[in-house]
């Protein structure tokens, strides 16, 4: 499986899809952290959502990288349709040495607010 950082800069929306794909092919450890199954259940976001959307990544429309990442991590703040009116954002952690993603917290956000964002 390819580093994110030989990709190009920018909205890495695809190279994060290709590499939740190859995770899941790769049989990488995938798990929730603490704080996002809290953070699930306050704001009212099915687990089930969570899974599928980190198995099947089809729904991934913007990443924003952060630059506060240990060695050989990658930190994304990664943006997934969820209906017209709402977007999930999921914080994620890719380990590239000891093979899992750790899913840090999930936010329910709607997405006109995002567009005022950028």
């Amino acid at each position: 499986m390819q580093n994110i950082s030989s990709y190009e800069p920018g909205n890495h929306a695809n190279p994060v899809k290709k590499l939740l794909l190859d995770a899941e092919k790769n049989n990488w450890k995938i798990n929730l952290s603490q704080h996002a199954v809290i953070r699930a259940k306050q704001r009212q976001i099915n687990e089930k959502d969570i899974w599928e959307n980190i198995k099947n990544p089809k729904n991934l429309y913007y990443v924003k990288k952060s630059l506060f990442a240990r060695k050989n991590e990658a930190r994304y703040q990664c943006y997934f349709k969820k209906s017209g009116q709402q977007c999930h954002i999921y914080g994620l952690i890719f380990n590239f040495v000891q093979k899992f993603i750790k899913i840090a917290t999930v936010i329910k956000s709607r997405p006109k607010l995002q567009k005022v964002l950028k």
